[in-house]
């Protein structure tokens, strides 16, 4: 199992604000920042009119900001908030990422403008930096650095859950795989970040797949997740003993998973 850790230290706590229309949004955001020290969720609102009260009212240290709310949306809580001291940090996610309302947003105060379906996990490294007594880096918007991962399953459907889960890391793009010969031979012809590997595939065994990565120079130090369903002991020792990164039985828990690769690929 692969151990949270945080990437920056916490030298204070942070009083965050969630404004978002879309419940399903702010419970997102919400579980994305439990697993932050120190951060408090002060409030939650759903229109521009309750951000702008709620933000005079709690004084957050960070406001996570939809662009489209009713009321007005993020410009018009922008615009109420400019003289506010001290100023919060400001977040503004949203689904309309178009450079003219990015433009928009950080002329009216935001400091970070993100895409909801690229950058959603980049509001945690974010708040993680105010955590650690960075300062917000006004107008600069965090650049996700490019991640491709090879899902090794015999199982269409299970591939298709482990994407499911992942494919909210930032700039992520996939290879698939259904056996283990498959995953050598793409190993060949494209790089990846990251292997998430089942032990029981045809052709050649998930023990044969990590001998082979570990014995060779360009793939020995590629992090790489076994998912099972073998929860035996001596199925985790042996590989461990052949160098994988973690193991994880199935049924799997999305957030363990997710964690997971979050930590090996240095995401959090």
């Amino acid at each position: 199992m692969c151990a949270r850790s945080e990437s920056e230290s916490i030298s204070r706590s942070v009083r965050v604000l969630l404004a978002d229309d879309a419940p399903v949004v702010r419970r997102g955001v919400a579980d994305l920042l439990d697993e932050i020290q120190g951060v408090e969720i002060v409030a939650q609102t759903e229109d521009a009119p309750q951000t702008t009260s709620a933000i005079m009212e709690h004084h957050p240290d960070v406001v996570v900001l939809d662009f489209r709310m009713p009321g007005g949306g993020g410009l018009a809580v922008l615009e109420a908030i400019k003289n506010v001291d001290p100023h919060p940090v400001v977040i503004v996610l949203t689904n309309y990422p178009e450079p003219a309302y990015r433009a928009s947003c950080l002329a009216a105060g935001a400091d970070y403008f993100l895409d909801k379906s690229t950058q959603f996990n980049l509001v945690a490294d974010i708040v993680r930096k105010v955590a650690a007594g960075n300062p917000a880096q006004n107008q600069q918007t965090p650049s996700p650095k490019p991640v491709r991962i090879m899902v090794a399953d015999d199982s269409p459907t299970m591939r298709r859950m482990v994407m499911a889960v992942l494919q909210s890391l930032p700039e992520v793009t996939f290879e698939q795989a259904a056996s283990g010969l498959e995953v050598i031979e793409k190993l060949a012809l494209a790089q990846v970040n990251l292997i998430v590997l089942d032990l029981n595939m045809p052709d050649m065994h998930g023990f044969e797949v990590l001998q082979f990565l570990r014995q060779h120079q360009a793939y020995k130090d590629l992090p790489t997740i076994v998912l099972t369903t073998r929860g035996d002991e001596l199925s985790k020792a042996t590989a461990n003993s052949l160098g994988a990164s973690a193991y994880l039985t199935k049924p799997f828990q999305p957030s363990q998973l997710l964690n997971c690769a979050r930590q090996l690929l240095k995401l959090s």
